[in-house]
């Protein structure tokens, strides 16, 4: 779970105002170091104190025409109505990186967090209830928790209904049989058979989950690349559970900020953990840390065709063409770029110095043969 902060080190978003509540929705600025919600940060374009130009680079590399907008509003409607409410705000974020003044889209998106937020609520109450045992509040809750839930939420919800309400006969049982020793006896038995017949088929999933989300550590590089393979093998393990969706949206979250530790200095293995980002959960997080991977990347090219013109020039070919295999195995993680350009750029002057030495070779050759003769 998300490390919750000091109450005396309460940190404020320069952005919204607000309290962060916790390290896993904190982004500091790389420049001035204010502090932001992740969300708020994205949504800023960068950082919003006005002594800092410090701005993100977001590459667009699509363009929505008025139809197709046309056609996702439809979509987003339809997801709402569907409870989808975390794909439905994904679609709004998309058009609004494109048209920020959109205001069907806002309404759509502001619908969606309230939704959320309603249905977050309601669950959280009937979970309080449960842990109260007040069984019918619990009941009461969870049901209406079921009108803005999507397939798998209310799969769960159903779990925990049905828990409940086959509850509500084994307490009034116990109660009866209370001052019988054997009977309670026979009455405990039933239970932990019940329950454990139930933590095989429902609850084995969920609270292996909870297990592994307590292991959640933000400020640790080794321990959060070991809660990625942790998070994997849950997913491996459980495939279509109910929970599947959301160890990969923790996968998300612990690559991006393994991403945000490891690039500047190692953004080999940066990409690595970039390619295991699903770029659906949030698009925007995904294009600006492959910005800053290729940043690096780049530079590093750069330094390399310093070192290889040298040699060039002192006519070290074979130490040239270690250069450009080097640059050549950097270009192969960023085939779309001018990287790729820049390795044909100095494979073609390779070749020309080739050439040109040979032509020289040659003509040495035919200026020695014609004095001996």
């Amino acid at each position: 779970m998300s490390k919750e902060f000091n109450t005396d080190l309460k940190k404020i978003c320069k952005y919204c105002s607000s309290v962060i509540e916790s390290n896993f929705d904190l982004l500091t600025c790389p420049k001035c170091k204010s502090y932001y919600h992740i969300e708020c940060w994205y949504q800023n374009n960068g950082c919003a104190n006005y002594d800092c130009d410090y701005k993100i680079i977001v590459f667009q590399d699509e363009m929505l025409g008025a139809s197709s907008i046309e056609d996702a509003l439809i979509n987003i409607e339809f997801l709402i109505n569907n409870n989808r409410f975390i794909d439905a705000i994904n679609v709004c974020r998309r058009i609004l990186e494109i048209d920020k003044n959109n205001l069907k889209v806002k309404e759509f998106f502001n619908k969606a967090i309230s939704r959320i937020n309603i249905k977050m609520k309601l669950i959280e109450s009937g979970d309080a209830a449960l842990t109260n045992e007040d069984l019918q509040a619990a009941e009461l809750y969870y049901s209406r928790a079921l009108d803005y839930a999507d397939k798998s939420e209310s799969d769960l919800l159903r779990t925990k209904l049905y828990v409940i309400k086959e509850k509500y006969p084994k307490l009034l049982k116990r109660r009866k049989k209370s001052r019988l020793i054997t009977n309670t006896i026979g009455g405990l038995i039933v239970i932990v058979l019940g329950f454990l017949l139930f933590y095989n088929l429902h609850l084995k999933e969920y609270i292996d989950y909870i297990q592994l989300e307590k292991g959640d550590n933000f400020d640790n590089l080794v321990l959060m690349e070991q809660q990625v393979k942790y998070y994997e093998n849950f997913i491996s393990k459980y495939k279509k559970g109910d929970y599947v969706e959301k160890a990969k949206g923790k996968i998300n979250t612990f690559c991006f900020y393994i991403i945000e530790n490891l690039y500047k200095n190692d953004w080999r293995s940066a990409i690595l953990y970039l390619n295991m980002m699903d770029s659906i959960y949030n698009p925007i997080v995904y294009k600006d840390l492959k910005n800053k991977i290729y940043y690096i990347a780049n530079s590093e090219v750069d330094e390399h065709i310093i070192d290889f013109n040298n040699f060039i020039e002192s006519n070290d070919i074979e130490s040239a063409k270690e250069i450009l295999r080097i640059i050549s195995e950097i270009s192969t993680y960023f085939s779309d770029s001018d990287i790729k350009q820049k390795e044909l750029y100095l494979q073609n002057k390779i070749d020309k110095k080739v050439k040109s030495e040979r032509k020289l070779k040659k003509n040495t050759n035919s200026v020695e043969l014609f004095n001996l003769n």
